[in-house]
């Protein structure tokens, strides 16, 4: 029985051998084309800063090196057995890039075009966030980019950011700024308010829309308010600010500091006296984060701070603007999302990797 099993793999990888050889044209033959093009062997997607290579079947060599890493400065490194591919940079303008691989088994030469193209980057994504208070019916709602939940591969610009719509309908208005969602609840409106953005980044490749939450409530005769500012960030990185300047409540009703949401760039720790130290984790010319306060009488309240470096080309002082296009064009973003977590951009390509693969399975390399 073993001896049929050998048998068995051994006719299945020589099948895809014919198969992945007649799959790759070589250069100079004709192929007749019945249907419409689809991606084979010979066509590799390079991964946004990630890798590729191009690996022939045990027994092949690959025998012009320069001639292929002549071809396309993606050839990052060629041996006999591997070329190996790398995206650094993308260009959505840029079309495929032919590159020749010329073979031998020491009996037979073929030389094989590879069609390669860089893979467009991952596109940004927008969590699912709710606000951390809920909100007064009539009342305005900033919330700050670094609350959004914004990730973007290629954001170096910063991006755009885009209000989609409000549901139900009827409870109020939102726009996008450079810096906040602004969401305008209305006066007679209560129940759950669903913001719905999407971002864009320098490419304007968008992700999927996602939902901010807003509770909206009947307001009583009670108020808090925390405002969202612009602060200078320090030269030196670390930052301390006064939060409690920032808070105003109704005469006789006391407040409390719950806490500060994470900033995009660096960390940032709040006291109970609405003392905030930031210190920068890297480096960056405009970062923000939120905090959020309650009162005495039940009543709570979500502020921001946006920290603007010197010739950033944001105020470093005053309120942050409340105020946006509602035309639903995407803003252009002052806050550069944080990036994903890096993942693993290594992939096989080429006429010989479903044999590869097929050798690996069944432990035959």
């Amino acid at each position: 029985m073993a001896g049929a099993t050998g048998r068995g793999i051994t006719a299945a990888v020589f099948a895809v051998v014919i198969l992945a050889v007649a799959s790759a044209a070589p250069s100079g033959a004709t192929a007749v084309e019945v249907g419409p093009p689809v991606a084979g062997p010979t066509d590799i997607a390079v991964p946004y800063l990630g890798t590729a290579t191009i690996e022939p079947a045990e027994g092949w060599q690959i025998v012009d090196c320069d001639g292929s890493a002549a071809a396309s400065p993606l050839v990052v490194a060629c041996h006999g057995d591997r070329i190996e591919l790398a995206a650094t940079t993308y260009d959505p303008d840029a079309g495929a890039t032919v590159i020749p691989v010329a073979l031998t088994n020491g009996r037979t030469a073929m030389t094989f075009d590879y069609a390669v193209t860089t893979e467009p980057p991952e596109a940004p994504t927008v969590a699912v966030t709710r606000t951390a208070a809920p909100a007064a019916a009539g009342s305005v709602v900033m919330v700050p980019i670094s609350d959004v939940g914004i990730e973007c591969l290629v954001c170096a610009n910063g991006g755009a950011l885009e209000v989609v719509g409000v549901r139900p309908v009827d409870a109020g208005t939102a726009v996008a700024t450079s810096t906040h969602v602004v969401f305008r609840a209305s006066a007679g409106f209560s129940g759950e308010a669903e913001v719905v953005v999407r971002f864009l980044d320098d490419y304007g490749t968008a992700s999927l829309e996602a939902s901010h939450f807003v509770p909206v409530y009947r307001p009583n005769d009670s108020a808090l308010v925390a405002l969202s500012v612009f602060a200078p960030l320090e030269a030196s990185g670390a930052t301390t600010l006064d939060l409690a300047s920032l808070v105003f409540p109704t005469a006789d009703s006391e407040v409390r500091f719950l806490g500060c949401g994470a900033a995009v760039h660096g960390g940032v720790v709040c006291a109970a006296d609405g003392t905030a130290e930031y210190t920068p984790l890297a480096e960056t010319a405009v970062d923000q984060f939120s905090f959020q306060v309650a009162s005495s009488d039940g009543e709570q309240a979500t502020g921001s701070v946006t920290l603007v470096a010197q010739g950033a080309g944001l105020p470093t002082a005053g309120p942050a603007p409340a105020s946006g296009a509602d035309d639903g064009e995407p803003v252009a973003s002052a806050i550069v999302p944080a990036q994903p977590v890096e993942r693993d951009g290594d992939e096989r390509e080429g006429a010989f990797a479903v044999l590869i693969g097929t050798m690996d399975r069944v432990g035959a390399r």
